[in-house]
């Protein structure tokens, strides 16, 4: 890729610089990597499957907390992938703060392995994939038990949060 303009200060780039230089000389360059500007991207992020705070000292293009959170997110969107469904970027926190910490299958709070539960399972010929609305908390023990069955409970559940999101993008 041949830059035209320099990356940190945008004026233009000498024709004699080697091909792909970002920047019109090296002390602009040099400046650009030690303004304090550019490092403020490192602090407050957190792991996008699981809302885990990420250490400010991780790589600045660092977006999960650890290689298991990174591997389980690939298969949720492999999974529904290979059934040609559509799949979103969906935070576990975020989930998690919007039913409350509550388990959609019995109920009671989850106080330990909190999982992600499908409403209606990817295996599902109705299912809508792996969306905002199709997603709730459970326990990981209630979620085990479910396996892949759908009731009407399940339906009304994602109707419900299928409204409720409608009403949000508004």
């Amino acid at each position: 890729m041949r830059y035209t303009s320099c990356v940190a200060c945008g004026s233009p780039i000498a024709s004699d610089r080697k091909a792909g230089t970002k920047y019109c000389s090296d002390a602009c360059g040099d400046r650009f990597y030690r303004s304090p500007e550019r490092f403020t991207q490192r602090f407050g992020r957190t792991c996008e499957r699981c809302g885990v705070p990420i250490p400010d000292t991780a790589r600045i293009n660092r977006r999960f907390c650890t290689v298991s959170c990174q591997v389980m997110q690939n298969q949720d969107k492999r999974r529904t992938r290979k059934r040609g469904l559509p799949t979103e970027d969906v935070s576990r926190a975020e989930i998690f703060e919007r039913d409350n910490m509550t388990c959609h299958l019995c109920g009671y709070e989850i106080t330990d392995l909190p999982t992600i539960d499908h409403i209606v399972p990817i295996s599902h010929p109705d299912c809508p994939g792996h969306v905002w609305e199709n997603l709730a908390a459970a326990h990981s023990s209630c979620n085990i038990a479910k396996r892949d069955r759908v009731t009407q409970h399940d339906f009304d559940l994602y109707d419900r949060l299928s409204k409720l999101r409608q009403t949000h993008m508004r």
